[in-house]
């Protein structure tokens, strides 16, 4: 009986040993595991923060970009704004103020051309009837009508070189040269006449 006793509780014991043998290779698992889990999980986390700086430094750059550029129209626009006003409040010619205005735009200085025309040479004349009233009191009504077709003929010389015409009774072109061209000798011949005249 004792020796069937002992035997039995032999089996007993290596039955819990192995039980607990068991156990213990299960709990290794399971840590194992879980440490597998959370090195995934945080090996996720990682790249997830990495993503996410990288996307923030990304739009930081664009945000960047975009003030740059938004700034250089800024500017653009000012400068094109106290162009278009200083054009409007000058004396130019039509033609002269579209060309700058274009030139404002599309020019290589990208809206840094001057205002002012450029000439190797300039031609600038004006002619002004002042106190006409008093003039026309004075002289016979052929010599006035002569003074304003002179008058006349400088206003169709302004506009065909260009000319400008601040004044109802004030006529002023600027250009270029006008020696090269044959309107020379009749722009001085008229301009003399009218000259005459007014003396």
């Amino acid at each position: 009986m004792l020796a069937g006793e002992m035997g039995a509780a032999g089996s007993v014991r290596r039955a819990a040993k192995e039980e607990m043998n068991q156990l213990h290779e299960k709990t290794l698992n399971r840590e194992e595991e879980i440490e597998r889990e959370e090195g995934e999980q945080w090996a996720r986390s990682e790249a997830r923060l990495h993503r996410l700086l990288s996307e923030k430094h990304q739009l930081a750059e664009e945000l960047r970009q975009t003030r740059e550029s938004l700034q250089v129209q800024s500017d653009g626009w000012r400068r094109e704004r106290s162009k278009a006003t200083a054009l409007m409040f000058s004396e130019l010619p039509l033609n002269m103020i579209q060309t700058q205005s274009t030139e404002s735009t599309n020019g290589p200085g990208g809206g840094d051309t001057p205002l002012t025309k450029t000439f190797p040479m300039v031609t600038l004349a004006q002619c002004d009837i002042a106190g006409f009233s008093s003039l026309a009191s004075r002289l016979q009504p052929h010599e006035v009508v002569r003074i304003i077709d002179h008058f006349h003929t400088l206003v169709d010389q302004a506009f065909s070189h260009p000319g400008h015409i601040p004044h109802g009774t004030h006529v002023q072109w600027m250009c270029g040269s006008l020696r090269s061209s044959g309107d020379w000798p009749r722009a001085t011949s008229q301009w003399s006449r009218v000259t005459t005249v007014h003396d």
